[in-house]
């Protein structure tokens, strides 16, 4: 099951003044044999009861991600001419799927301690607490599994492909790859925002 989440930053109005309103173009994707890839829009607006801030913008971030799992990443090197598995690092939760999409450059939209504290990023939706004591630089093992599904189009970063019309409606598009392994339900956003900042 593929959720998604839509948070808005930059809010200066009190949690209860405003609600986020969303929908999505498909709730559910089916993987048959023939399955080549598809493509959902999320869309929707901010019903307010008092104006938009003069602070500034409004930002909007969404992210959709597929089911976490615990996954085993190995190096291999190449001796005696053949290629062999000499180390492995089991990274405790990492999506099957991940994309995120923002309205403006996303360094701009949060910052470090907010995406620690929220997970964000692709780099924190990833949980990898621990590594053999043999293994210095784990990190490289999350990293790899990262450069790998980025490849394959399994992880999305999005900067500025949220359109923000008005200060009110918001829609972008996630392409979903050809090679998701199951059959992906995706549930309505949540309906109450989460400000950030």
């Amino acid at each position: 099951m593929i959720r998604a989440l839509i948070i808005l930053a930059a809010l200066a109005l009190p949690a209860h003044a405003e609600e986020v309103v969303a929908g999505l173009s498909q709730n559910r994707v089916a993987i048959t044999a023939n399955f080549d890839g598809s493509e959902i829009l999320i869309f929707g607006a901010v019903k307010r009861e008092v104006p938009p801030p003069d602070s500034g913008p409004l930002q909007v971030i969404i992210t959709v991600a597929g089911p976490s799992e615990p996954i085993v990443v190995r190096r291999k090197e190449h001796r005696f001419g053949i290629w062999v598995n000499v180390d492995a690092v089991e990274v405790d939760a990492a999506p099957s799927f991940y994309a995120v999409a923002t309205s403006a450059p996303f360094d701009e939209v949060l910052s470090s301690i907010e995406d620690q504290r929220y997970e964000i990023s692709i780099n924190q939706a990833i949980r990898s607490v621990g590594a053999p004591m043999n293994i210095s630089d784990s990190m490289s093992f999350t990293e790899a599994l990262i450069r790998i599904r980025t490849k394959a189009g399994l992880y999305q970063l999005k900067p500025e492909t949220v359109i923000l019309d008005e200060q009110t409606l918001f829609r972008t598009s996630i392409a979903l790859p050809a090679h998701l392994p199951e059959v992906l339900s995706v549930p309505p956003p949540a309906h109450q925002p989460q400000p950030v900042g």
